[in-house]
């Protein structure tokens, strides 16, 4: 995959950067430290290259509930394209907030000026 030339290897982790617990007779080597959008449609492109399911989810220690919900978001997609997929959830959500700011400010005032009088 695209994004994975750039990822370099550590020494195995007793956790990984998806929360799960990694396999212990996993190489160290295919412990990678990159972006999680390149390691995730890395794992996906294997997937379509493939490599069944319970290989991947044992091969990179992850469940396979997991690695389903991934397929699902990152199925066809380039790095570029996770990476755009993130800035635009972490925008919508910094909207949302500001958004939400105001709007529970108005509703205050409204509850205030309703028992005022």
């Amino acid at each position: 995959a695209d994004g994975e030339a750039a990822c370099t290897a550590t020494a195995p982790l007793k956790r990984t950067w998806f929360g799960t617990i990694s396999n212990p007779g996993v190489p160290a080597s295919s412990h990678l430290t990159c972006s999680p959008e390149s390691s995730l449609i890395g794992i996906v492109n294997e997937h379509q290259a493939g490599l069944t399911a319970a290989e991947l989810c044992r091969k990179q220690g992850i469940r396979d509930a997991a690695f389903y919900t991934w397929g699902k978001k990152y199925g066809g997609m380039e790095v570029s394209d996770a990476k755009r997929l993130k800035s635009l959830e972490d925008e919508n959500r910094r909207l949302k907030k500001l958004l939400a700011e105001p709007v529970l400010d108005n509703a205050t005032l409204k509850e205030m000026v309703g028992k005022n009088f």
